[in-house]
């Protein structure tokens, strides 16, 4: 039995010990009928996984290879690679954002299903101005004419433009990264 699903059939037992004293939530907020339901499909994965890993490496090995599974933190993914199914999912390298901002790959974690990705932001600077003031005719130039005190009655917030750049490092799911613009080729299964 996989280290995983030892771990979820002690946690549902020791809900179950429970129930009387806690409420009728189970394993991960899960109600304890659901989380039992969920105990028996892993069951029934584990024993198809268990079933292919013998015809690919002999009975001795299986016990070990499912507990090396069960530490991994993407077992399906483990899975796959022992048994010489897994495919890498598709990442494109650059997508744009809904705000229509270009963001590009800096890595990609397989493992976690996650992408880290760099791009550049406008840098803002913020301040209050007389809440009649036509903001159109501020710039950098002549901003601190028509600058007021945070304290000052009769004021707005307004943030402009410096002109300048700034690199933003970001981390987003496979889903999300798909999900942008330029993406909608590619999907995570082959």
């Amino acid at each position: 039995m996989s280290l995983r699903l030892m771990r979820l059939k002690r946690k549902v037992l020791i809900q179950k010990t429970h129930l009387s004293k806690q409420s009728s939530k189970g394993y991960k907020g899960v109600p304890i009928l659901n989380s039992l339901l969920l105990f028996k499909k892993l069951k029934i994965m584990n024993k198809i996984i268990e079933v292919a890993l013998t015809g690919k490496f002999g009975a001795d090995a299986v016990t070990n290879l499912m507990e090396v599974i069960g530490a991994t933190c993407n077992p399906e993914m483990a899975t796959e690679i022992l048994l010489g199914i897994y495919v890498k999912p598709i990442i494109p390298h650059t997508v744009i954002s809904k705000s229509g901002i270009a963001k590009t790959v800096v890595s990609i974690d397989y493992w976690n299903t996650t992408v880290t990705c760099c791009y550049e932001e406008a840098v803002m600077m913020h301040l209050y101005v007389d809440q009649d003031l036509d903001t159109s005719i501020l710039t950098l130039d002549n901003y601190m004419e028509y600058e007021k005190q945070y304290s000052d009655a009769n004021r707005k917030s307004f943030r402009m433009p410096t002109g300048e750049m700034r690199s933003i490092q970001d981390k987003c799911s496979f889903n999300e990264w798909l999900s942008f613009s330029d993406a909608n080729d590619y999907s995570l299964t082959v």
